[in-house]
């Protein structure tokens, strides 16, 4: 039986916690047709980009063994790097995947160095340096009590906006060794924005679908009907750059929270969108739909509620058969 380190099960496991969004949990499905989830952006990236990348890896294998590197299918980024026979370094950011001048461009002090350092050596497989964490907030930044196990996430945005699911996760260990890697980050966001979403500064200032259009637009998507004059929101003013709102409406369960966010279509292109949480009331499920801002057009619908498989248990209504038998007949 293969042997896997206890710290790198570890880090697996935060990894799945942390890219796997929160979700509400019930037992049974409601009755009537399930709506499934859907993504429609094209799966699969530039045959250009994915020569860089095949390149890329193949150098970064020789030199770490059992490497193994897992790209996003519409993105085209590398959401998962790790070594199956070890880290990515060795102890103090050097070593393996890092070599010793690069993990000497930064300060024995610097919190990220095993991570920059692996960025500055790889941005071929990135298509960016460690600059782009200056413009990255750090939305987690915790070390695990018992292993001294570091585990830092970045979330990009741009204009104040977050940039969906794009996240940049690395583990380290308390001697400095990158465990693994995993980056969702668009290599220049302003520019894919300029692209996917031309004029996008006066789109922001006056989205062609409001945040109460784009509830409607959600509700349809989940065949519910409603009166767009029905659809009310509970402050007059929108919060923040992302221009934050919430509604309530008949159709809902409690109020829907709306706001922008820009979705990448492919690595070069950047939409702005109106990412929409609601619960159905007639469904009883949270979803997670994005409403592009310039067509009204759902683009992504994600079910955020989860249900348990149906399952059958034989019990022991008495004493256990087991070794201790007879034991207690109550726990």
């Amino acid at each position: 039986m293969k042997r896997i380190p206890l710290l790198k099960l570890c880090a697996v496991a935060l990894t799945f916690l942390i890219l796997t969004p929160p979700c509400a949990r019930a037992f049974w499905a409601p009755a009537g047709i399930e709506l499934p989830n859907f993504d429609k952006r094209a799966i699969g990236a530039d045959r250009a980009a994915a020569l860089d990348h095949e390149a890329a890896v193949s150098t970064l294998k020789t030199r770490v063994p059992g490497l193994q590197v897992y790209f996003d299918e519409r993105v085209g980024t590398p959401k998962w790097i790790v070594g199956e026979r070890g880290f990515l370094s060795g102890p103090n950011a050097i070593g393996l995947a890092i070599s010793p001048q690069t993990s000497a461009v930064f300060g024995t002090n610097d919190n990220y160095r095993a991570t920059k350092a692996f960025l500055t050596e790889h941005q071929s497989l990135f298509g960016f340096g460690p600059e782009i964490l200056s413009t990255a907030r750090v939305a987690q930044d915790s070390v695990t009590a018992h292993n001294g196990l570091r585990t830092v996430v970045w979330e990009q945005d741009l204009d104040g906006i977050a940039v969906f699911e794009a996240l940049l996760i690395s583990h380290t260990t308390k001697q400095e060794e990158l465990v693994n890697l995993s980056s969702m980050f668009i290599p220049s966001p302003a520019q894919a924005a300029d692209i996917g979403t031309p004029n996008r500064t006066a789109i922001l200032q006056s989205p062609q679908i409001s945040a109460s259009a784009a509830v409607n637009a959600a509700l349809i998507d989940l065949a519910e009907t409603v009166e767009p004059s029905a659809i009310t929101a509970v402050e007059a003013q929108s919060l923040g750059a992302e221009q934050r709102q919430y509604f309530t409406a008949p159709p809902l369960n409690g109020q829907a929270d709306v706001k922008l966010v820009w979705l990448p279509m492919n690595p070069t292109s950047l939409r702005l969108c109106w990412e929409v949480e609601l619960t159905s009331r007639a469904r009883g499920e949270m979803y997670r739909l994005l409403v592009d801002v310039q067509t009204g057009e759902v683009l992504v619908r994600h079910r955020l509620t989860e249900y348990l498989s149906d399952v059958s248990y034989r019990v022991y209504t008495s004493d256990s058969p087991s070794p201790f038998s007879p034991g207690c007949p109550t726990p």
